[in-house]
């Protein structure tokens, strides 16, 4: 009966120990989603930028389209800034979540911002390829 209770003992400290490393893993790993975000955000403004100074230099003779362009980039980084906003929420305490939710809606906003890094990259070479047949084909 001793060995018993001396097993149950031992099999609920296991499992309590378990419950505190899936816990803390959880953390860890938020921890680090959270900077890896936070960089990719950070890059996605960069790439923003870059892709306006791009376009600038190689659309001035084409107004309108380089106008197109630079909005079709801005609306990106409008669409990122809800990301920014959830994550703020997110980490903030300012929405209601449990550590899995928290954890989804950092997953989703890493996603979405990979998302956004690819538009903007595919509006890049849209742009530049644009730019190129128009002054191979109309000497502009």
């Amino acid at each position: 009966a001793k060995q018993s209770a001396t097993l149950q003992e031992s099999a609920s400290l296991l499992k309590q120990s378990v419950d505190i490393y899936n816990k803390v893993n959880e953390k860890l790993t938020a921890i680090g989603n959270v900077k890896q975000v936070m960089q990719d955000q950070i890059e996605l403004v960069r790439e923003a930028g870059k892709a306006i100074e791009y376009g600038k230099k190689i659309g001035a003779k084409s107004p309108e389209m380089l106008q197109n362009y630079i909005k079709q980039i801005d609306h990106v980084i409008q669409a990122n800034r809800k990301n920014v906003e959830l994550l703020k929420n997110v980490l903030t305490g300012g929405l209601k979540l449990s550590d899995s939710e928290r954890l989804k809606s950092i997953n989703d906003v890493s996603e979405n911002t990979a998302n956004n890094m690819a538009t903007i990259h595919a509006l890049n070479t849209h742009f530049e390829n644009y730019t190129t047949l128009k002054r191979i084909f109309f000497n502009h």
